[in-house]
């Protein structure tokens, strides 16, 4: 028996230590060993149900905290662990009772209190999640987690100054934190700080030389503000360590474009184009811009430049090339219609009326969304809406927007049956699932809501504590 103990020992130490050294799935192999050695160890017993949570398999992990509670000399740490287990299985009300156990034996314990923000969270009570948040970070002054969570909360809520404010708490506490600067600079620059943002971007280009993000959305904002001599000169020492990737290659190519350099501006663009078709996804650094929209965009600047060049022939190609890809593009459609009326051909005419339609259309879904989001004035929406619909029946962005309005307004039949003809135009965005999935659920149809929903977790997409809150039947759980 001595032996076993001591091998189980020994088995459990290097468990830890290589939990220690972040390494969970190697930790498990000695604590599965250690248990199998000495199953009524409830030391064990906790460090299994960490890795175990560390690694995802929350079932198992519970099995073993479940079996270690009873004969634990701290049963809070078990607590913790096990409603942060329940957090992942959605099981919001079970995970409350779990950490309301270990609060009561550990009263104010930071970690304990930011897991029962995150059950308000995953509850859909956002208002309560953020109350509890701050309450954490009164009681843990220096720990930048329930900052860090309360202003990604805020960031998504829209609200980007209460957001920039968060994230400038945190780097109050720890400014070698680059991406929480880019973050900030984000949040100030939704909030038109154009300076402050500025200043963020650099702060975090200063605490990271080497990391591309900062110099990115910098130069990205010199160019969004058309200031394009500033965005050269940062676009041009990222191209000395970076001269293929075509996040940088493009503004690069636009300004040149702008600037009435052709030539030089085609021969980037096409270069950025190569780069995009030869390089895997993963190596992109990303900056708010999916592949297949860094290659559309391509495509819409070559297209352009071609124009510019009086290369009608290859234009036309481009530009055929971009409406095989989005059918309503607008920079395909203006320069099909151009060029084609260049060669003679009235189809053109066609298109650029197609052109004028759809930017009109843009406009008027545009405003809406403004007049709902920041205005607060959804009867205007509606109406901005509703032209748009007029212009262009089947446009599955204006269908989505109307369908977001009425929802919000309580007419629930009316959204569902916008956000169906919004599927049939093609919406497939994660604002049409989630306002589809709260639609069913607004009507009644709780099943088919439940049904989709669980096929967009499946794909491992989350749609936000609304849905949460709609169809997670976690009453009481905050």
């Amino acid at each position: 028996m001595e032996e076993l103990v001591q091998g189980a020992s020994q088995h459990l130490q290097r468990g830890v230590e290589l939990l220690d050294a972040n390494q969970p799935q190697a930790a498990l192999a000695e604590l599965d060993q250690a248990v199998e050695l000495e199953p009524g160890n409830p030391r064990i017993r906790y460090y299994l149900g960490r890795a175990l949570y560390l690694t995802g398999q929350y079932e198992k992990a519970l099995e073993h905290l479940t079996t270690g509670l009873p004969v634990a000399a701290d049963p809070s740490a078990f607590g913790l662990i096990m409603g942060q287990s329940l957090i992942e299985l959605d099981r919001l009300n079970e995970a409350r009772s779990a950490l309301d156990g270990a609060a009561a034996l550990r009263p104010d314990y930071p970690p304990i209190q930011l897991q029962l923000a995150q059950v308000c969270y995953r509850a859909g009570n956002v208002d309560a999640a953020l109350q509890k948040l701050a309450e954490t970070a009164e009681l843990a002054p220096q720990w930048t987690v329930p900052r860090l969570q309360a202003a990604s909360i805020a960031a998504e809520k829209g609200d980007a100054a209460t957001a920039a404010e968060l994230f400038a708490s945190t780097l109050d506490i720890n400014g070698d934190l680059p991406l929480i600067w880019v973050r900030l600079g984000d949040n100030l620059e939704a909030n038109l700080d154009y300076e402050g943002a500025i200043q963020a971007y650099r702060s975090a280009i200063a605490t990271s030389p080497d990391l591309l993000a900062p110099q990115l959305a910098l130069a990205y904002l010199f160019f969004n503000r058309q200031q394009f001599d500033d965005a050269a000169a940062v676009l041009a020492e990222l191209l000395q360590r970076v001269p293929g990737d075509p996040q940088v290659l493009l503004p690069v190519g636009e300004i040149q474009m702008i600037e009435g350099q052709h030539e030089a501006a085609l021969e980037t663009i096409q270069s950025a184009l190569r780069a995009l078709e030869r390089a895997p996804t993963t190596t992109l650094q990303q900056v708010g811009a999916q592949r297949d929209g860094l290659r559309l965009r391509a495509l819409e600047l070559q297209a352009k430049t071609l124009t510019n060049l009086d290369r009608v022939t290859e234009a036309e190609a481009a530009a055929r090339t971009l409406l095989a890809m989005n059918p309503s593009n607008l920079d395909g459609l203006f320069v099909l219609g151009t060029v084609l009326l260049r060669s003679g051909n009235q189809e053109g005419r066609g298109h650029l009326r197609r052109f004028q339609r759809l930017s009109d259309v843009r406009e008027h879904r545009e405003l809406a969304y403004d007049f709902y989001r920041r205005g607060r004035d959804p009867d205007r929406a509606v109406a901005e809406f509703e032209k748009a619909l007029v212009i262009e029946p089947q446009d599955a962005a204006t269908l989505t927007g109307l369908g977001t309005v009425r929802l919000a307004q309580g007419n629930a039949a009316a959204a569902v049956e916008l956000l169906a003809q919004a599927r049939e135009a093609g919406a497939a965005s994660v604002e049409w699932y989630r306002e589809w999935i709260l639609a069913l659920h607004a009507a009644e149809r709780s099943d088919e809501a439940t049904q989709v929903w669980q096929q967009v977790r499946e794909a491992g997409v989350t749609l936000g504590p609304r849905v949460w809150a709609a169809l997670g039947n976690h009453q009481g759980a905050c």
